[in-house]
């Protein structure tokens, strides 16, 4: 029931924000979800394991980046607990989030909606708190790939890769593809690379750190319906990409075709290296939340608009409600419980 409310309470803010000062409501939408997210216990499937990362620092995981590991010995010596270290990754998160949809997004409104509905978004940054932090911080990025300032772009993503992720490091060559525009020919070339390599990812990653995920069983629920459903979405978008008028959304219709890629490699090993590439895809699927909500740009009549809008805002709540309601308890989004000792 706490994620209905809070989507009833975000969905009353959007309408206020409709006829009122949007910057203040998406400040105040902000503040709910870094709470929300925050103060959480045992929500997500990776509470518990960075809980435990927590009590038992001085075992050492190679697996955890070292700036991470000083941020989590740094809140220890000030007294603080592990909710410490979730209510400051989550307002973080948020924070860039909410920063790049007031940036970027023509209808800010309909991005946040899309932001929190659809799941491997704020949901997903309920159970990987390091990767989701580090995929806010590559949006933050964006603005020096657009000023084409590769100095300030690299040491964003160097620092991500300290305090959160290793994966980030993967996407310092995207610096010189996202922002110019790729054409037909170089898609396909780009297509035919996936198609001929892919069965070459299982040794190139066999030769990473993230090896180890090569070593368990999949989780099984890598490709499923929803998976297909992205491809559809991304197919879609490449579509209405040729209607594209506005060049500040190129880096994005270049991201969501860098999403179909990881997607196609999914399918072609939709075992252990899927898993892998569930991940990768995560950094470029979040231009769902600024291309989606402009594709109503596409249609002139208002009343077309409108349909538009509407079937969208429908599927969004129903995929909400079957993410935390119905397969809340799959995803360890349910229950949902708080803690708010901050400190011993």
């Amino acid at each position: 029931m706490s994620y209905i409310i809070l989507l009833l309470f975000i969905i009353v803010l959007l309408l206020i924000g409709v006829v009122s000062n949007k910057n203040r409501i998406l400040f105040l939408i902000f503040l709910v979800l870094s709470l929300f997210s925050g103060f959480r216990y045992d929500v997500g499937t990776d509470y518990m394991s960075y809980s435990k990362t927590f009590d038992y620092l001085e075992s050492y995981n190679p697996f955890i980046e070292l700036g991470f590991t000083y941020l989590l010995y740094f809140v220890k010596y000030i007294g603080g607990t592990q909710q410490l270290v979730f209510l400051i990754f989550a307002i973080c998160t948020q924070f860039l989030f909410i920063k790049f949809i007031k940036t970027y997004s023509r209808f800010p409104l309909i991005s946040t909606l899309t932001y929190i509905c659809i799941g491997p978004f704020f949901l997903a940054s309920l159970s990987g708190i390091r990767q989701y932090l580090a995929i806010s911080i590559f949006l933050y990025s964006l603005k020096f790939i657009i000023e084409k300032k590769i100095i300030k772009y690299l040491l964003v993503i160097f620092f991500a890769a300290f305090f959160s992720h290793f994966s980030i490091l993967l996407l310092i060559p995207f610096y010189f593809l996202l922002s110019e525009e790729i054409s037909f020919k170089k898609k396909c070339v780009f297509i035919a690379i996936t198609l001929v390599g892919s069965w070459l990812l299982s040794a190139i990653i066999s030769m990473t750190i993230y090896s180890r995920f090569l070593e368990v069983e999949s989780k099984g629920y890598t490709i499923n319906f929803t998976v297909y459903v992205f491809i559809i979405i991304s197919i879609i978008i490449l579509f209405f990409e040729k209607k594209n008028t506005d060049s500040k959304l190129t880096i994005f219709y270049n991201m969501n075709f860098f999403s179909l890629l990881c997607m196609i490699v999914m399918l072609l090993n939709s075992g252990l290296t899927a898993d892998i590439f569930l991940r990768t895809n995560n950094y470029f699927m979040v231009s769902y939340i600024v291309l989606i909500p402009s594709l109503v740009l596409q249609f002139k009549e208002v009343d077309t608009k409108m349909v538009f809008y509407t079937l969208y805002i429908t599927v969004l709540l129903a995929y909400f409600y079957r993410n935390t309601m119905i397969n809340g308890f799959e995803g360890h989004l349910l229950p949902y419980s708080t803690n708010f000792n901050l400190f011993i």
